[in-house]
């Protein structure tokens, strides 16, 4: 009722400001301050109906409950210290999310999936994003037919990249052939981090889909007529192999009468921080990554910083800011209903979140960071996207751009997590992209980022 007596006394004020305005200008000339006056009028009474303590739509399909706390102060330039963002649906930046084939689409989600229901739960596990090098090197050696691995695959990289293979008489669907490698989990001993020595194929597969620091995967899948090395017959079959960056050990098996007598000494994962594990004789040999040394990479050989984290949980108001040309901006709830789907905070109380009921087409909106220190930079953020909306976590610096498509357009359900390593540069910044269409929204939280190596200070707020 309150919603609907100030619509209709806005449409009121509409009507007799609309009036009083042809009166003056027939007999006082054209007021600039009287219709500035007006506006000032409109505009008040437009904020207090969007403002309201509880709000419902026209058509009743959104309500909300809008949180206490310090209100965000609108950057009238980027985020306020010259930066402004990218749309990186419509601009050129958007040729790095390439739409994906089909196939390449389902080995993604597959992967993802897989690593969602690590059980114990990660802490560390990063999102994959699918990688057109790693798809190439995939492509090309799967071109070749052999069932071995490919141990040039590293060589055109700037890192150590892991590989799995996986071989059937008919073909396979990406679905399949991941959930045969995730599948290995059965034979592995969490609690001592280990694998059954009498396991058929080892666990070196489920522990490269599921490492938490592979972020970065390209696979591809062949028909060959004959297959090296698969069955001493080199019978005819489907050959899939998958790149992952930056990669855990090297681990071959085979869903076909092929055994596998020998225990590899790498499946237990013995080398730490990225580095890559071969196998001498019956011992595991680490490669460790730049910066890293000892038997298992366990040592840093330069001072490492303390990192620092910053937490933005919006409980306490914005702790980002929008965009000035946003179409509409990120406000504060305690909760949200659309479309039927109640939403709460992730943690805590409240959360930020930006909607659109009825609109042409799609807008865009925009929420912020200031200028980060030059420092290695870890993120990690929930989610929820309501209705047909995208959502893009975005990165810059003065030398690169960073863009990661974190949900496309389809309605998600629960709250997601996203983490991401970026690495350091000179101002940068990042930002949250969301595209809405009519009825859709788009939901952050418990946004965190760390700082480690800096090379200059940390901000006391983003």
């Amino acid at each position: 009722m309150r919603g609907l007596l100030i619509l209709l006394t806005l449409g009121c004020l509409l009507e007799r400001g609309n009036t009083a305005y042809i009166q003056r200008k027939n007999t006082e000339g054209n007021s600039a301050t009287k219709v500035q006056e007006l506006r000032e009028l409109l505009d008040y009474l437009k904020k207090s109906f969007q403002e309201g303590k509880r709000n419902l739509d026209d058509d009743g399909r959104i309500s909300f409950e809008p949180a206490e706390g310090k209100k965000n102060d609108k950057q009238t330039n980027g985020n306020g210290e010259g930066q402004v963002p990218v749309n990186v649906f419509t601009s050129q930046l958007s040729m790095n999310r390439r739409t994906l084939s089909t196939e390449a689409a389902e080995f993604l989600r597959v992967h993802n999936e897989k690593r969602r229901i690590v059980s114990p739960k990660a802490t560390n596990m990063r999102e994959m994003v699918w990688d057109e090098g790693l798809e190439t090197i995939a492509r090309n050696y799967a071109e070749k037919c052999d069932f071995n691995h490919n141990k040039l695959r590293s060589s055109s990289v700037g890192y150590y990249v892991g590989e799995n293979l996986y071989v059937s008489y008919g073909d396979i669907s990406p679905e399949a052939a991941v959930t045969a490698w995730d599948n290995e989990k059965n034979d592995y001993d969490f609690a001592n981090n280990v694998c059954d020595p009498n396991s058929k194929y080892g666990c070196g597969h489920y522990t490269q889909v599921t490492w938490a620091e592979s972020e970065k995967v390209g696979c591809a899948k062949k028909y060959c007529s004959s297959v090296n090395d698969f069955t001493t017959k080199n019978l005819p079959g489907y050959l899939v192999v998958c790149n992952y960056g930056p990669g855990l050990v090297e681990i071959l098996s085979v869903l076909s009468s092929k055994e596998t007598t020998t225990t590899n000494p790498c499946s237990t994962n013995p080398c730490k921080n990225g580095g890559s594990c071969s196998v001498d004789g019956d011992k595991a040999v680490c490669q460790c990554t730049s910066g890293w040394s000892g038997s298992t990479c366990e040592t840093y050989n330069t001072q490492v910083t303390t990192s620092v984290t910053i937490s933005c949980n919006f409980e306490i108001g914005f702790c980002l800011n929008n965009y000035a040309d946003n179409y509409v901006d990120f406000n504060l709830y305690n909760s949200f209903t659309m479309n039927n789907v109640k939403i709460t905070a992730a943690e805590g109380s409240a959360f930020a979140a930006v909607y659109a009921s009825y609109v042409q087409g799609t807008v865009y909106s925009y929420l912020m960071s200031g200028t980060l220190p030059v420092a290695d930079l870890s993120v990690s953020f929930k989610y929820r996207v309501i209705g047909s909306a995208q959502l893009a976590f975005v990165y810059f610096t003065d030398e690169t751009s960073y863009v990661s498509s974190v949900v496309q357009t389809s309605g998600s359900n629960g709250w997601q997590d996203w983490t991401g390593n970026i690495p350091s540069g000179s101002g940068g910044f990042f930002y949250f992209e969301a595209a809405l269409t009519s009825y859709s929204l788009v939901v952050i939280d418990d946004v965190r980022y760390s700082y480690s190596n800096w090379k200059n200070d940390i901000p006391t707020e983003s």
